[in-house]
C-alpha cells in the first residue's frame, strides 16, 4: 500500500498541505525554517513516499516537479557537470529530462508535450538562447541561463565570472615572476561569448600589472593548429600561457613536449576549467581554475524557481556569476631564469624537422 500525505501528516504531526509545500519547493516553501524541511524530506524518504505526478500535473497544467535541461548535442566536457546536477536534484525530490538537440525547436515542442514550467539551459548559440526566451515569455516559463554573460533582463543567469577568472589567471602568473603571459583563446565571434570574456580578462589582468605589451601575445583561432602555437613561441617567446580551456591546454602540452619545450622548466601552463579525467593524459598535470557548477547554486536556482510568475527584473535580482578555485598542479613555475633556452630548444627543434 501506497503512503500519502495523510501518513506523512500523522507521523510528523503537521498538516498535509504544508509537507505537500515542502515536498513540491512550492512557492513561499523557503519560509519555512530548513531544519524542518530537511525533517520532512527524510521522513519521506524513510516512508518510501512517492509523488504523484501525473496528478499535479493535472491540476496545474504544468509538470513542476521535472526540470528541463537543455544541451548542445556536441558538448561533451560539460556531461559530468550535468549527472552531478541531476544527482542533486533527485537528492531534492526533482526529476530531470535532459534535451540534447541542435534543433531547439524541436526540443521546445517536446517541452510543450511534457509540460515542463523549469528549464535549466546549457546553450552556446546566442540564436538558440534568443529563441528559447521567445519561447519561455510566450509560454510563462521560468528558464535559468546556465552561461557566462547577463544576456536578457528577465532570465537569470547562473555561471562563472569568465573575465575576472580569467583576470585572476593572469594575477596568479604575475605573482609567481611571470612578465611574458600569452593567451591561447578560442575564436571569439558574436554568436558565442564566453571567449571573448576570457579574451577580456586577459587585456584586463595585463593592463592592471602594467604588462600592457603582453596583449599582443593573445591568439584567437577558430580552432587549434601547431603551426600557430609554434607562431606565438618564437615571435614574444611568452613564459607562461593561459588557455581558454583544459582540452586547450591538453593539446599545447602535448605540443610543447613534441617539440621538446619541457612544462613548467620552459614555459609555464594554466587552463581555464578544470576536468580531471583529460589530466591523466598531460604530463605534469595542469593547473586550473574550477569553476563553480550549477549544481553547487541549486538553492539560488530553486529559489528562483519558486518566486511565482516570471518578472521584468528576475534577471537582475536572481543572476549569480561566480569565482573560481584555483587548482595548483605541476604546469605553473616561476620562469626560467634563462628564457633563451626556449628559444635554442624552439630553433633545435626546426634544424631537426628540415634534417627529415
Amino acid at each position: 500500500m501506497s503512503v500519502t500525505l495523510k501518513d506523512l501528516a500523522k507521523k510528523l504531526g503537521m498538516a498535509p498541505s504544508t509537507i505537500s509545500r515542502i515536498l513540491r519547493n512550492a512557492p513561499r516553501a523557503s519560509e519555512f525554517r530548513e531544519e524542518t524541511r530537511e525533517r520532512v524530506m527524510l521522513v519521506a524518504q524513510e516512508m518510501g513516499y512517492k509523488r504523484n505526478v501525473s496528478a499535479a500535473t493535472i491540476r496545474s497544467g504544468f509538470n513542476s516537479s521535472t526540470i528541463g535541461i537543455l544541451l548542445c548535442e556536441q558538448e561533451e566536457p560539460i556531461y559530468p557537470t550535468v549527472l552531478r546536477l541531476i544527482k542533486n536534484l533527485n537528492q531534492l525530490g526533482f526529476g530531470a529530462r535532459v534535451y540534447c538537440s541542435d534543433d531547439i525547436h524541436a526540443i521546445f515542442q517536446e517541452i510543450a508535450s511534457n509540460q515542463i514550467r523549469y528549464i535549466i539551459n546549457y546553450k552556446r548559440l546566442r540564436a538558440d538562447l534568443d529563441i528559447s526566451v521567445d519561447y519561455c515569455r510566450k509560454r510563462q516559463l521560468k528558464m535559468v541561463i546556465a552561461r557566462n554573460a547577463m544576456l536578457y533582463p528577465d532570465y537569470p543567469v547562473f555561471g562563472s565570472d569568465d573575465q575576472r577568472i580569467m583576470r585572476d589567471m593572469v594575477a596568479y602568473l604575475y605573482h609567481l615572476g611571470h612578465r611574458k603571459i600569452a593567451l591561447h583563446c578560442g575564436s571569439h565571434e558574436e554568436r558565442t561569448f564566453a571567449n571573448a570574456l576570457r579574451h577580456a580578462g586577459f587585456l584586463d589582468g595585463v593592463k592592471a600589472f602594467g604588462i600592457e605589451e603582453c596583449s599582443a601575445m593573445a591568439v584567437c583561432p577558430s580552432n587549434f593548429s601547431e603551426e600557430i602555437l609554434l607562431e606565438l613561441l618564437q615571435k614574444h617567446t611568452p613564459t607562461a600561457i593561459c588557455c581558454s580551456g583544459t582540452s586547450l591546454a591538453l593539446q599545447i602540452e602535448l605540443s610543447l613536449r613534441d617539440i621538446g619545450i619541457r612544462v613548467p622548466d620552459d614555459i609555464s601552463l594554466i587552463a581555464f576549467g578544470d576536468m580531471p579525467r583529460l589530466q591523466r593524459y598531460s604530463r605534469p598535470q595542469i593547473t586550473s581554475m574550477k569553476e563553480t557548477e550549477q549544481g553547487e547554486m541549486l538553492e539560488q536556482i530553486l529559489a528562483y524557481f519558486r518566486s511565482g510568475a516570471p518578472r521584468k527584473n528576475d534577471g537582475a535580482e536572481f543572476s549569480q556569476l561566480c569565482d573560481a578555485k584555483l587548482i595548483v598542479r605541476g604546469s605553473t613555475a616561476a620562469p626560467n631564469p634563462q628564457p633563451q633556452s626556449l628559444l635554442k630548444r624552439f630553433s633545435h627543434h626546426h634544424i631537426k624537422k628540415g634534417m627529415r
